[in-house]
């Protein structure tokens, strides 16, 4: 799910392959980008691309687009797709009031449990706890660093940031009035 994203310019810097993987046909975006950069059009819930090929994935909200009936598949494929001691790193949507705009909050618990029987171990604590005085504007403010703090909103009424410049532009969204971010880095072993 790279899509037309800043990550092949910031990952190419990094890295001496870097391979942006999405369902829609990008190769006309990233031709001629980088020698260091390729595109392929897969779908991870499918097959692994290449099996232990690769010392890093990561998914960047990319997660919660994904069926939950098919969200295993895609765990089990990129595991697969790792070398040993290989990196797995994400973020994903958690929706707070189950409207269904992310991961439901046992999603989340459930996701880590199975990655962890797949053979992942987790790079950082995992907290899960969330905070009735914890308010955000957005999903990544208030998030501590290496952490799976949840960020809960203490009013439903009380719009985030984004919601509020949409009022002042005329537009209307609750897209971001009950969402966390979950960021995670797992390692294969």
């Amino acid at each position: 799910g790279c899509g037309s994203s800043y990550a092949p310019f910031s990952f190419s810097k990094q890295t001496n392959r870097y391979v942006g993987i999405d369902l829609y046909d990008l190769k006309d975006f990233y031709s001629g980008l980088s020698e260091r950069v390729e595109f392929i059009q897969h779908d991870i819930t499918k097959t692994s691309l290449e099996d232990a090929s690769f010392d890093l994935v990561v998914c960047i909200s990319v997660l919660e687009h994904i069926p939950k009936a098919l969200r295993l598949k895609a765990f089990d494929n990129i595991y697969a797709s790792l070398k040993s001691n290989g990196s797995f790193s994400f973020t994903f949507d958690v929706d707070l009031e189950g409207n269904g705009a992310g991961f439901s909050f046992d999603e989340v618990a459930e996701t880590i449990f199975y990655l962890k029987n797949l053979g992942f171990e987790s790079s950082d604590e995992i907290d899960l706890t969330t905070y009735d005085d914890l308010v955000t504007t957005e999903p990544y403010v208030g998030l501590p660093q290496n952490r799976y703090q949840l960020p809960w909103r203490i009013s439903k009424e009380e719009p985030s940031l984004t919601n509020r410049v949409m009022q002042r532009l005329g537009l209307k969204s609750n897209r971001y009035s009950s969402l966390a971010v979950v960021r995670g880095s797992f390692r294969k072993v």
